[in-house]
């Protein structure tokens, strides 16, 4: 997917986690305990290489940022998934994949170890939403909304 310059375009990547296991489909709800049947997922971006980061507008790839954890839903900034790269992609922008991760362990309580589990499932849905006035549109507002992942794909 395409990332906008930052110094021209705000950029945040709507994740709402549609289930966590199979095996408690029909149970999984954010107001239920255990919080470990809670819905969840991790979001990361991919360079072109298939390694935590973007690729420049000149095909090169920067590594940097990793994956956030997201209960229920989140709005997550761009540079909260990139780490930041500085001003050289701040003005150019460039393109990564979005890659769905099996959510952390959660304990409940947190500091019983025996219920810690990992989720077999990272399905979600992601809105990519960008939004700036830049200068080519002589101070125009262009906003652009697009969904990037819609359900689980299998590893």
């Amino acid at each position: 997917m395409t990332l906008y310059p930052p110094d021209e375009f705000q950029t945040r990547f709507f994740v709402t986690p549609l289930i966590i296991s199979t095996d408690v489909a029909s149970t999984n709800d954010m107001s239920l305990t255990p919080v470990t049947q809670q819905k969840r997922t991790q979001i990361q971006l991919l360079d072109a290489n298939g390694n935590v980061g973007v690729t420049d507008r000149d095909e090169n790839p920067a590594s940097g940022g990793g994956p956030i954890h997201v209960r229920c839903v989140a709005g997550i900034d761009l540079a909260d998934l990139t780490g930041g790269f500085g001003t050289w992609f701040d003005a150019q922008g460039g393109w990564a994949y979005v890659d769905l991760l099996d959510p952390i362990a959660l304990t409940d309580p947190p500091e019983n170890e025996a219920s810690v589990t990992t989720a077999d499932d990272h399905c979600a849905v992601v809105y990519k939403l960008q939004f700036g006035s830049p200068d080519f549109a002589a101070g125009s507002m262009i906003n652009s909304i697009s969904v990037v992942r819609t359900d689980r794909i299998e590893d």
